[in-house]
This record gives C-alpha cells, structure tokens and sequence, in this order.
C-alpha cells in the first residue's frame, strides 16, 4: 500500500500534524514512516514507563506504535528485530517532535 495526499489530508484532518520518517541511509532503513504527534496522555504514559527500571526501549517503542499511522505495527516491529537500534533513532526524531531536545538558557534575577 502506498500513502495517498487523500490519506495524508485525512489524518491530518483527524489528528492535526502528520509526520513522514526517512531515514538518511536507503539501505539501513527503506520504509517510509507516517506518524501523528503523540497526544498528552500519551506522552504521560511514556514517562511513567520510561521511570521503570530498563523500561526506555519498551516505552520508546510503546510510543512509536501509540502515533504509527504507516506502515502496520507488524511491519515495525520486523524493522525493529532485524535492526534494534531503529527504536532509538526513531524514537530521537520523536523526542523532537514533543519538544524534549529544546535547549533552554536559564538566567537568574
């Protein structure tokens, strides 16, 4: 299945910004991946998560498949077995996305 404008506007429409995922290296990684910004308690859930004990790939991962709209969970997740290392890339991508890499300057007054 190929994503369509139609589809595109009709998430967008549905959920507000659509994200589409490259990645920069074809043959590490040559499916695209269409997801939505996480919303609030999704977000939630993944810190909460993400305070377990060895729980970052898990809540990482729960995230990405929360906002995944392209491909299917399956295909996912046989991109993650066969490079584990997709879970934190994309997960950094996302991270940008909620706004954690922001740097912010403190001043004191």
């Amino acid at each position: 299945m190929q994503v369509t404008e139609k589809q595109i506007k009709d998430w967008k429409t549905q959920y507000g910004k659509v994200f589409l995922l490259t990645a920069d290296e074809e043959e590490v990684c040559d499916q695209d991946i269409y997801i939505r910004k996480p919303t609030r308690p999704m977000f939630d859930r993944f810190q909460s998560t993400l305070m377990k004990k060895d729980k970052t790939g898990e809540a990482t991962k729960q995230l990405l498949f929360d906002v995944l709209l392209f491909p299917e969970k399956e295909v996912l997740q046989q991109l993650f077995d066969e490079r584990p290392g997709l879970v934190t890339a994309i997960g950094n991508q996302l991270m940008e996305i909620v706004g954690t890499t922001v740097n912010f300057t403190v001043k004191a007054l």
